[in-house]
């Protein structure tokens, strides 16, 4: 009897998982709206080939300097810059169509940056602080999904019940592949039993 409830489960699961449509297959790519917007890099001149193109190198900017760009009207959009080093002190400050400061941002250490712009601006300037900038691409993307290498990176959670750390790839599957399932279904079951 246990065996015949076990092969029936295993097939409704089977079914099951040919049917639900997998997240994320139907969600549109996001598109490129850089050629929408008015690049100003000052002196840099050489630095709309390095910059607005992937794999043409990079463009460094140095201490206090940097670029800025315009649009005239552009919903949901993103500016995406992938750093050929960490960025330490970099600043986006976005202003309005009568120039006024809207939003100033430090951006976060990462290798990539996916800064959301404001609807109301319409000018936005990266610069430096104290420290060079080196950027290997820089772009501005509608709503979507962003192409590689970009991550639509998302604020930390405030409270964990279990973190892992594994040193390589693929640790976290091969040696601590079932701590998620066991203590996730005691998590589950203690929340559920308290209630």
């Amino acid at each position: 009897m246990k065996q015949k409830r076990a092969i029936i489960l295993c097939t409704v699961l089977l079914l099951l998982l040919t049917v639900i449509p997998r997240a994320g297959a139907d969600t549109a790519k996001a598109e490129n709206l850089t050629g929408k917007c008015s690049f100003d890099f000052g002196e840099y001149r050489e630095a709309a080939g390095r910059m607005l193109t992937i794999g043409n190198g990079y463009q460094q900017f140095d201490p206090h300097t940097g670029f800025s760009f315009s649009w005239e009207d552009l919903t949901d959009a993103r500016l995406c810059i992938l750093w050929r080093e960490f960025p330490k002190d970099v600043q986006v400050l976005q202003y309005d169509a009568e120039d006024r400061l809207l939003q100033s941002d430090a951006l976060p250490y990462m290798f990539e940056t996916v800064l959301p712009l404001c609807p109301d601006a319409r000018k936005a300037v990266v610069r430096t602080g104290d420290s060079r900038m080196r950027i290997t691409w820089c772009a501005v993307f509608g709503p979507g999904e962003l192409p590689a290498p970009f991550l639509a990176w998302k604020e930390p959670p405030t409270h964990l019940d279990y973190l892992l750390i594994s040193t390589h790839p693929d640790d976290d599957v091969l040696f601590l592949g079932s701590v998620v399932p066991v203590y996730g279904m005691v998590l589950c079951f203690r929340v559920k039993t308290c209630r």
